[in-house]
Formats: structure tokens, sequence, C-alpha cells
């Protein structure tokens, strides 16, 4: 999963003269995360175009490759927030990849579908604009 920290809805940004220290940066990619588990947000193409980044791909539990456009044409139907599972997200492990680059890994359980496990992965760039 791409973050787009540069798009002015996000509300995540790279300092350009401050390099964030390791668990703010995990904090901040963290909160961005959980938020794509919300079903509010799940169900809000704008709030979903405002997180993800313009070259979003995803491989889903069952292998399925998932663009940007895919998501933004599926999830906002999936489902009535009121019925969609929670989501928990726990075991958070961020890994700098490079100056611009962050990966995030973490575990989520997904109660009423026969407590569904999966292992996930997620990365934020830091775009030249920031």
């Amino acid at each position: 999963m791409f973050f787009n920290p540069d798009r002015r809805e996000s509300p995540f940004r790279w300092p350009s003269a401050l390099q964030p220290s390791a668990a703010d940066l995990l904090c901040d990619i963290e909160s961005l995360e959980r938020r794509l588990h919300e079903p509010s947000v799940r169900q809000d193409r704008a709030q979903l175009q405002a997180l993800l980044h313009p070259e979003f791909e995803e491989f889903g539990r069952s292998g399925q490759r998932w663009t940007l456009e895919d998501v933004l044409r599926r999830l906002p139907v999936e489902s009535d927030p009121g019925s969609a599972p929670a989501i928990e997200a726990r075991e958070f492990l961020l890994r700098v990849l490079g100056p611009d680059c962050v990966q995030l890994t973490y575990r989520t359980f997904e109660e009423g579908r026969g407590s569904r496990v999966a292992a996930r992965s997620g990365s934020a760039v830091r775009g030249a604009g920031s």
C-alpha cells in the first residue's frame, strides 16, 4: 500500500529540514493505515483517494492484485458500514527503506469471518514537494 503524504488532504508530512524520530514516524504511518480500516473511510472515495498514492497496488489475501482504481471502485460499495466486520490491526513494525520511503508491516484480525488473520504490508513515500 502506498500512501501519498504530499496530498493536501493527507495529515502526514515529512518536514523538509527535519527527519521525524522513528517512534513519531511509526505513529503517523500506523495512524494512516488504521484510517483505511475505518468503515467510514472505506465507504468514501474522496478519503481513499486522499490517503492512497496514485500508483497504489496491493495483493489481497487471495492473491488478487488491486490497483488504486480497483479499490476506489470496489470499497465504497463493498458493504453497509454498519455490517462490515471490525478490522483489528496490531504487531506494527516500521522499516526505513531509504531516505524517502518506509515500509509498515502488521497483522489484521477480522472477527465475524471465522476470525481471519492476515499479514499486511504498506509503504509510505515522501514526494519531491515535501
